[in-house]
């Protein structure tokens, strides 16, 4: 969808238009709070992966507090502690701890870490088994502070004598505070299933409401989180959640966050008794189709590497276009810094085939036009990395698709075409990138619409050869530049010798293509498809103009409509007024076409999002429409084309 300057918004063709609220004022206050709390999740300080801020530190302070119970000096709180030699490698487990640590069965009651990483053969194949716990007995566990400082306190406990404390000084208002941990002993502990459980305490006299969630990150670096649990200052709180079949299958990290809309001055939270569990006999991960792999063009249709047809069909996740030239984050969506795996298991869950990653020219290729340093470049490319690897991981095909783009030091934006000074350079780079992975397809550009969004010769011109090209001017200064065209773009992908399929979008912002055929680019290895965007405030935008100009290209390419959007653009509208939106699926399905429907975002009052939660549990009744239809297709294992939907106007 066409997004103009720093908010998400949709501009329509011609002189209709609508603009979406930004993508802070969409969230609610404490999620606004969540985002402002995230940076990068806890990790070990040993880790030799680094971003911009560098791996967590510890944070871990010498309380004031009343002095632990004294301990022998065999569990020294500074021991660096080894699992023994006949511990098996994959439960090897060397860090400085601040306790000890022993699997031995005669551990101490004490002992304020334990690990189980075998079952007994004796256990009931349904008992729970706790996998890891942390009772911050005699120090902090190696618990450390995002946002915050660690201590060990025996002023409070929920169980036995000792709890962590976070500390953290709000300056007022909503704010956050997380700690966590990121020891190698999680890796073993696989996610599916797995069950955390924490006591929180908010001291008795603190102001202000407050809120507790469990957070785990897994090995291929995705964030999930569990739902808050309401806290009571003064009295402990159990908050806990079973973390869902996420990406990758060992744990990275896990922790707590804790979150207040009044918080003001130093607030100290204890957290006790942290166990994570996991069933005895763990059954064996859950098959999941593998991703599509090696996607080309078959006359029309889309064919995977053993001749199958597939059809992509799924959803957008908006936000990577834009949260980084915002400069708070990289994603829109449950973390701003991290790819989570919850929205895609929702779109999963829906029947999702694709999901459509839309990109950032500036932030990919580390372009300073008043983008922050640590939001472009490498960590953009990192970020937008694991996010594909998340999507393929679940059996879905990402198609990545450059949305935001602009000349120059200039602010990025869907300008009307792509531009010869980077967006060339963007393509090769992306697709040496990607060139090995053959789960991923490209969009060259989103929405063009060159020569003030026309369709006429020149703009189906300009479209394809590009230069210098009239009424084709830069959203941000309204200068014009020199247009990059879309042969020129499919050049740039097939130069690196990725041979993914390409999908390539006609004028007026994705919805003409009438002249689409006449200026199709050459492909020298014909792996070339179609893009498609329908929203009702569309010029195309009935079946009469779907049968005159879509399915003739449709008859001779695949089609996929990486854009399509519900009955209104109304705030608050239901798309149910006009029957556009079911007449133009039954026109893709009848068609056998793709099509990515926009958008899992939460973005509230706005009628194209699919969903109310990131799960996708609550769809709204776009998202309704969107995934029976999806559902539909996946109990019919991706159903080919039917017969043709006679027209029947908007």
């Amino acid at each position: 969808m066409t997004v103009s300057g720093d908010v998400p918004g949709n501009a329509a063709s011609g002189a209709a238009a609508s603009t979406r609220p930004s993508a802070a004022a969409a969230e609610t206050a404490w999620s606004a709070a969540r985002k402002a709390a995230r940076t990068d999740m806890w990790r070990p300080a040993s880790t030799g992966r680094s971003r911009s801020r560098g791996p967590l530190v510890a944070a871990t302070t010498t309380s004031t507090e009343t002095a632990a119970p004294t301990t022998s000096p065999t569990t020294s709180p500074t021991t660096s502690l080894t699992t023994s030699p006949t511990t098996s490698p994959t439960t090897s487990l060397t860090t400085s701890l601040t306790t000890s640590l022993t699997t031995s069965p005669t551990t101490s009651p004490t002992t304020s870490l334990t690990t189980s990483l075998t079952t007994s053969p004796t256990t009931s194949p349904t008992a729970p088994s706790t996998a890891l716990s942390y009772g911050f007995e005699l120090g902090t566990d190696g618990w450390r502070g995002e946002n915050s400082t660690t201590s060990h306190s025996t002023l409070a406990a929920a169980v036995g004598t000792g709890s962590l404390r976070v500390t953290r000084t709000f300056p007022g208002g909503w704010g956050a505070l997380r700690a966590g941990d990121g020891r190698s002993a999680l890796r073993d502990i696989r996610n599916q299933g797995t069950r955390l459980e924490a006591r929180v305490l908010v001291p008795a006299g603190t102001s202000g409401s407050w809120r507790a969630r469990l957070e785990a990150q897994d090995s291929g670096w995705s964030y999930v989180a569990g739902p808050t649990s309401t806290l009571v200052p003064g009295t402990w709180t159990t908050v806990s959640f079973t973390v869902p079949d996420v990406v990758a299958g060992g744990m990275r990290a896990v922790g707590v966050q804790v979150e207040s809309d009044q918080a003001s001055g130093t607030v100290h939270v204890h957290v006790d008794d942290v166990r994570l569990s996991t069933a005895a006999a763990d059954p064996a991960p859950t098959g999941r189709p593998a991703a599509p792999r090696g996607l080309r063009a078959s006359g029309n249709t889309i064919v995977d590497e053993s001749g199958r047809t597939v059809r992509l069909l799924g959803v957008n996740q908006s936000g990577t276009e834009y949260a980084c030239a915002q400069g708070w984050g990289f994603f829109d969506g449950p973390d701003a810094e991290r790819a989570s795996s919850v929205p895609l298991m929702g779109a999963r869950s829906w029947g999702a085939t694709a999901v459509r990653v839309p990109l950032n020219e500036h932030c990919w290729l580390d372009v300073d036009s008043g983008i922050p340093a640590h939001r472009r470049g490498s960590e953009y490319r990192e970020a937008i990395t694991r996010q594909v690897a998340a999507i393929n991981a679940l059996g879905m095909v990402a198609v990545l698709d450059l949305h935001w783009h602009a000349p120059g030091t200039r602010r990025t934006d869907n300008n009307p075409m792509t531009n010869r000074e980077h967006s060339p350079r963007f393509w090769a780079s992306v697709a040496a990138h990607f060139r090995d992975n053959p789960s991923v397809v490209f969009e060259l550009v989103n929405e063009p619409h060159p020569d003030g969004g026309s369709t006429s010769a020149e703009a189906w011109r300009c479209w394809r050869d590009g230069g210098w090209c009239p009424r084709t001017v830069d959203h941000a200064t309204g200068a014009p530049y020199e247009v990059a065209g879309v042969q020129e773009l499919l050049d740039a992908v097939r130069s690196t010798g990725a041979r993914q399929l390409v999908l390539v979008g006609g004028v007026q912002w994705s919805n003409r293509l009438d002249g689409w055929l006449a200026h199709r680019p050459h492909d020298p290895i014909g792996n070339l498809g179609v893009a498609w965007h329908a929203y009702d405030f569309n010029a195309c935008r009935t079946a009469e103009c779907f049968l005159a100009e879509v399915a003739p290209v449709a008859a001779q390419h695949p089609l996929v409509a990486t854009e399509i959007g519900p009955d209104q653009l109304c705030v608050g509208c239901a798309p149910s007024s006009t029957g556009f939106s079911e007449r133009l699926l039954d026109l893709l399905d009848g068609e056998g076409a793709g099509y990515t429907a926009w958008t899992w975002n939460l973005w509230p009052g706005d009628a194209h999002v699919l969903v109310q939660d990131w799960a996708g549990t609550r769809p709204t009744p776009w998202g309704d429409q969107v995934r029976a239809r999806l559902q539909t297709a996946a109990t019919a294992g991706g159903a080919g084309p039917r017969a043709h939907v006679s027209p029947s106007g908007v």
